[in-house]
């Protein structure tokens, strides 16, 4: 009974052990489309800029400012932003399907046609981690060290059932109750017959609880070279520290786990103040080149150059960012409360 209950309360953390990871893996599908999204906005921005760029070449080109190779290295670059925008909706796409995967759409179902509109952004907001509460937190609330606790305790249970099975039993065994009886008699035919008279007798002594009978028995087992428990036995104890082990093992992992969670929250908030700077300042210097394009003093080689940079810090912004709310849903897995955290539970 305590061993089928020690399975069952397995069983169980290792459901919930693997709803968490759903949960994970589903919300990094939904922020991994959403980063899609974000990256073919960003393209089409881009082609849009090359776009106004080139007209503003072939301008100049016409009123005699500029040289005819302006307008071939500007062209160069719309072709290169269309194929980008080509590349993020086939992106998009992809981490779509994946998504309706991991909801398990049906097959036929109008959803696997119809365009997917997140229902929520990214915000961001800035979470201090106590990793000493982090840690503590984990110890008591992962899934599966609650289940390689219980696999211990299993295995435990286990080497005292086999090391009983190697050693001498005495057992005792006995019982109390009313008891009764009725005359018998071997009839002149040799046929045994019991007396009519008195089994009137035999049940008004069992109903009334007059008579009462009692036995007892005592068995002493003694294993003669019990080769085969002494071997469980052995087999039971090399299980037992094996247990001990893993347990070990895995509240070393849950650790490194833990504080490398917390190092990418940590990290992460950094990263997307760093970002957002850089988006800022790359603006400015694309702005600052534009001028000096329209004045002659610039090509548009370099405001090109910017263009492309501008971009990627705008990219470099939403994968901070995206990363940085994966990072919290990490956070919260390795502290194993990130159904507690959504308001679920099993």
């Amino acid at each position: 009974m305590i061993l089928s209950r020690y399975a069952l309360d397995v069983s169980l953390q290792d459901l919930e052990g693997s709803a968490e990871q759903v949960m994970q893996d589903v919300e990094a599908a939904y922020w991994n489309m959403v980063a899609s999204r974000e990256a073919l906005r960003i393209s089409i921005l881009s082609l849009s800029r090359a776009k106004d760029q080139l007209d503003l070449n072939r301008r100049k080109v016409e009123v005699g400012t500029l040289a005819p190779i302006e307008i071939t290295q500007a062209e160069a670059e719309v072709a290169s932003q269309e194929e980008s925008v080509i590349v993020a909706e086939t992106g998009l796409r992809d981490d779509e399907d994946e998504l309706r995967r991991l909801l398990a759409i049906p097959a036929g179902d109008p959803m696997w046609e119809q365009e997917l509109i997140p229902a929520e952004l990214p915000a961001y907001r800035e979470v201090q981690v106590d990793l000493d509460a982090a840690l503590e937190q984990a110890m008591t609330s992962r899934p599966d060290l609650y289940a390689a606790r219980q696999v211990v305790r299993d295995r435990e249970l286990s080497e005292k059932l086999a090391q009983r099975d190697t050693r001498h039993q005495l057992d005792l065994d006995g019982g109390y109750g009313p008891s009764g009886g009725a005359a018998q008699f071997v009839d002149e035919d040799g046929v045994l017959r019991t007396d009519p008279a008195s089994l009137g007798d035999t049940f008004s002594v069992l109903t009334g609880l007059d008579e009462y009978s009692w036995r007892t028995k005592l068995t002493y087992r003694v294993p003669l070279g019990n080769r085969l428990a002494k071997a469980n036995y052995a087999r039971a104890q090399i299980g037992t520290r094996q247990a001990g082990t893993d347990l070990q093992n895995l509240e070393q992992t849950i650790r490194v786990e833990v504080r490398r969670a917390a190092r990418a929250v940590e990290s992460g908030v950094k990263r997307v103040q760093a970002a957002k700077v850089n988006t800022v300042l790359q603006q400015k210097k694309l702005d600052a080149e534009r001028k000096k394009f329209e004045n002659g003093m610039s090509t548009s080689f370099e405001v090109l150059t910017f263009q492309r940079d501008l971009a990627n810090a705008e990219l470099s912004e939403v994968r901070a960012l995206l990363d940085y709310v994966k990072s919290l849903t990490a956070l919260e897995k390795a502290k194993g409360t990130l159904l507690e955290a959504r308001g679920l539970s099993l």
